[in-house]
């Protein structure tokens, strides 16, 4: 059975990267492309269909709001859960991506726990918890054991202030598995 097919987009390379890791570990068999900006972003959903929509808030050329609003407007896209991941948490912001539309909205830094609950929530807004619930993997294999109940306490929360994660990879505009 097919899983969830989630589209990251962030110009940030490190938390395209991170955010992709983290579906593949808590969703089985998800398909997860990503885009280092709304432009490709556009471009993808043109060619490919999705069940859910990461993205960052601030990215060049088209903003996450602008992405947003125009994932809204469109008739094949209106629907679709769309969640802000944004290190912009403030009031006004979470006000002005609810305005425009947004399924739900989490700040950086989070932990994966925190994503997942906000994708299973988000897909169960639109009717769509069976997608999710059937690919959600158990606590206890979901990040090789890392965030099972005794390995929460030394967890790192994602973050893009973490000084290890990596900072230039090369952009991967392409769909993976």
């Amino acid at each position: 059975m097919a899983g969830p097919r989630f589209l990251v987009v962030d110009d940030a390379s490190f938390i395209r990267d991170l955010l992709k890791k983290t579906l593949r570990n808590q969703f089985h068999n998800c398909t997860v492309s990503d885009a280092s900006s709304a432009k490709k972003a556009q471009s993808l959903m043109n060619t490919q269909s999705f069940d859910m929509i990461l993205s960052d808030w601030e990215m060049p050329e088209i903003s996450g709001e602008e992405f947003l609003r125009w994932v809204r407007e469109q008739d094949a896209f209106k629907d679709i859960p769309f969640i802000m991941v944004s290190s912009r948490g403030e009031r006004d912001f979470v006000i002005k991506a609810v305005q425009a539309g947004v399924t739900d909205y989490i700040g950086k830094p989070f932990t994966p726990e925190d994503l997942v609950q906000k994708i299973t929530r988000s897909f169960k807004k639109v009717g769509k918890e069976e997608l999710v619930k059937s690919a959600l993997r158990s606590n206890n294999d979901a990040f090789g054991g890392a965030f099972s109940s005794a390995g929460a306490l030394g967890a790192k929360m994602i973050s893009t202030n973490d000084e290890s994660a990596p900072k230039n990879d090369a952009a991967s505009d392409a769909p993976s598995a």
